[in-house]
């Protein structure tokens, strides 16, 4: 009988006791409702269980990205690296998060190393790209999110930027093509319709239609240039 009762005092122990691939699978159930903060607490109490959980690192870093604690987030992606150096997600996180504390040479460095691992991962590309795009590194920009297209042609993203940096270099045929395949691929994206017509009235052509379009899907901007411009 105190055998019978010591085993049934156990079971609440056993039931409760929770492994760290628990703890990481509960973080990104609230990473995914974007509580962040009780990510973190998941995560951190993951890492306490195995300190060599990379994912559990990974994830901490992701929601510490998106609370704008980018030196948390990097310090966590290079733990999650130092465990797992072959994780081509983690140098790709850690560029976005150079990116913001402007750390480009970084932020490059990276991405590079992210293609290194998966060449077949559009992400580091369109981050890599991204970044050349902001140092007014047009060409290079250019080349990036062209690789990024021919391994993911239906991410609308990659041709709205690579639109953006044609139309720095004044290609205002091509820029207007990309962002014509952007907006096939997502109809309802107003920016597109807006940047369209921004490069078409920049080449002297009829824009009004797309300024139009973009205030009816709720870009207020275009309204403005829409009523000023073309009533």
């Amino acid at each position: 009988m105190k055998n019978l009762l010591l085993i049934l005092l156990c079971l609440p122990l056993i039931g409760f006791g929770q492994t760290s691939e628990e703890y990481i699978n509960r973080g990104y159930a609230a990473y995914e409702l974007d509580n962040f903060e009780k990510a973190i607490d998941d995560y951190t109490q993951a890492i306490k269980i195995d300190p060599d959980a990379a994912a559990a690192y990974e994830g901490r870093g992701d929601a510490y990205f998106y609370l704008d604690k980018y030196e948390e987030s990097i310090d966590d992606y290079t733990q999650a690296i130092k465990i797992d150096p072959d994780n081509a997600d983690s140098y790709s996180f850690r560029g976005d998060a150079y990116f913001y504390l402007d750390k480009y040479e970084e932020s490059i460095d990276d991405y590079t190393q992210a293609i290194k691992i998966d060449p077949d991962d559009a992400f580091p590309y369109n981050g890599r790209g991204d970044v050349y795009y902001f140092l007014d590194v047009y060409d290079l920009a250019i080349d990036d999110y062209t690789q990024a297209i021919k391994i993911d042609p239906d991410n609308a993203y990659s041709y709205t930027s690579r639109g953006a940096a044609y139309a720095s270099l004044d290609k205002y045929e091509e820029s207007i093509d990309d962002y014509t395949q952007a907006i096939k691929i997502d109809p309802d994206d107003a920016d597109s319709y807006m940047n369209r017509g921004v490069v078409k009235e920049n080449a002297g052509l009829k824009y009004c239609r797309d300024y139009k379009k973009g205030c009816d899907l709720g870009q207020e901007e275009c309204c403005k240039w829409y009523n000023d411009q073309c009533k």
